[in-house]
């Protein structure tokens, strides 16, 4: 199986929704093989170093999901994004710092791939308008 490199930029998010977006990705069904976290904040803060953070990089330790938590340029998620193509992974999951996936959203992405795709996406369900929507592999 190809493995999966999880893509989170994030800005002025440290206190809000990035713990619960790293808490889907550890309870995710189908783990990713990889976390980077791009700290795209303009006074970046070492979340190593933060006890509810430190708890959840525990988790991902646990569960044999790597990880990498890199300061960046501050040139926007977009620009993070690119780098983490260029990261030698196939695929690569690219999540908002304000997107809780649900514990199956990956493995339901993944049963789409094969030879013949080249991206798949999931729906992005905002409050309140908030149902559920099954995949169909249809653009």
């Amino acid at each position: 199986m190809p493995k999966i490199l999880c893509s989170i930029s994030t800005r002025g998010r440290y206190h809000t929704t990035l713990p619960l977006v790293l808490n889907a990705i550890i309870n995710q069904t189908r783990p990713v093989d990889k976390l980077v976290i791009f700290d795209d904040n303009d006074n970046p803060k070492d979340l190593r170093e933060t006890q509810h953070y430190l708890y959840l990089f525990q988790m991902l330790d646990m569960k044999g999901i790597a990880w990498e938590f890199i300061f960046a340029e501050r040139k926007g998620q977009h620009y993070n994004h690119q780098k983490a193509n260029s990261m030698g992974y196939k695929w690569v999951w690219r999540l908002d710092d304000d997107t809780i996936a649900e514990p199956n959203v990956l493995e339901t992405l993944y049963s789409h791939v094969s030879d013949e795709v080249g991206a798949v996406g999931g729906a992005i369900l905002t409050p309140p308008n908030m149902r559920s929507v099954p995949s169909t592999g249809l653009i």
